[in-house]
């Protein structure tokens, strides 16, 4: 009698009991509201699998079971590593750099996320090589994962542990943000880049900049942008402008766009359409699907939804491009391009302590 009383009390807490009853619902409002709701649930099911490859409701299984975990235990701190890199259609290159580098920690007790840019140009003396180049050097060096490489480096740097590391090219940038209809930007202020590298052009043997470079500019103001506009608007760093200048404006203006993008996918236009939502599906199962499983994203889902959607903020690193540093706060400094040939950022503290206590003090 014990035992099967045990037993019981298993399966009702089991996954299999919420199926259980998940069905009986549905089947006592399809006989109180007719078929139509069954029929309207086929559609949805009809309308996402055409556009995801997926069925819906095999989907839902997956991510319910997640879900269910939350239930006893919250999603915990998480922290992934962001690199995008800088390949170009058409441009022939040889080294990928990864001109963005953006840590993004998940903090489930103050229910925040928030996002630490890297600028591309810190040079590591361990690896005799700016930290942009660690996923070249990866590729070079026949690495099943070189996107490991750039996640060992930085979890030296900030002390801690990175659960997984997420590496997007500019097309499937711009594929995302086409798929939910482009997105809003405000742009503070109006700016022209004379010299923003042209797609499709091979970089190997053409020298001339009026082939190599376009012309781009943007108004201030609110605007809708597709995916290739934000793009471009992200990656920009020669503006006649000053405030628009350099790989400081850049990483304010990649992580807008992160945030524009992610609050554009919690619309009702977006979560409401089986459409759109089985094309995003379709995007996340071919560049993400590797690193975050429908599972964690369950788990992860299921303790948001217990809470509220979780905000969303940006830390920035303190960076001098002076030689010293300019008051007790500044991290890296921009010493004379003689000392490692180029120009780029170092640490004032080579053993990184004062990062690592930068990063905690900010949540990260």
């Amino acid at each position: 009698m014990k035992l099967l009383q045990r037993w019981l009390v298993r399966f009702f807490k089991s996954f299999s009991f919420a199926f259980l009853i998940l069905c009986l619902l549905l089947v006592f409002l399809t006989e109180t509201l007719g078929r139509s709701l069954w029929i309207r649930l086929n559609e949805v099911n009809t309308l996402f699998s055409e556009s995801s490859g997926r069925n819906a409701f095999s989907l839902l299984m997956e991510v319910g079971s997640g879900a269910l975990r939350s239930q006893t235990q919250p999603y915990p701190t998480h922290r992934w590593l962001l690199l995008g890199t800088d390949e170009v259609a058409g441009s022939n290159r040889q080294d990928i750099l990864t001109d963005t580098i953006i840590l993004v920690t998940y903090q489930p007790e103050e229910n925040v996320i928030r996002l630490l840019s890297f600028p591309r140009d810190i040079y590591l003396p361990e690896y005799e090589m700016k930290i942009n180049s660690l996923y070249a050097s990866g590729l070079q060096s026949a690495s099943a994962h070189p996107e490991r490489v750039v996640g060992q480096a930085v979890e030296s740097m900030i002390g801690l542990p990175i659960d997984g590391e997420i590496v997007l090219s500019l097309s499937q940038v711009e594929d995302v943000i086409d798929r939910i209809g482009g997105v809003p930007i405000e742009v503070q202020s109006a700016f022209t880049d004379e010299r923003f590298p042209r797609a499709g052009v091979d970089v190997s043997v053409v020298r001339d900049p009026e082939i190599l470079y376009e012309t781009i500019h943007f108004d201030q103001g609110w605007q809708v942008m597709d995916g290739q506009t934000a793009v471009k608007y992200m990656r920009s760093r020669h503006a006649n402008e000053l405030e628009q200048q350099g790989d400081q404006a850049r990483m304010r203006r990649q992580k807008q766009v992160i945030q524009s993008v992610s609050q554009h996918l919690f619309q009702p236009e977006i979560i409401g359409n089986p459409v759109v939502l089985g094309s995003l599906y379709d995007w996340y199962a071919n560049n993400f699907m590797a690193k975050i499983s429908l599972y964690d994203l369950g788990w992860l889902g299921g303790s948001i939804a217990q809470k509220s959607l979780p905000q969303m903020q940006t830390v920035n690193l303190p960076v001098t491009e002076y030689p010293i540093a300019t008051d007790e706060a500044t991290l890296f400094v921009h010493p004379p391009e003689a000392k490692y040939r180029q120009w780029a950022y170092e640490s004032v503290d080579p053993s990184w302590q004062k990062l690592h206590e930068f990063v905690i003090q900010n949540g990260l």
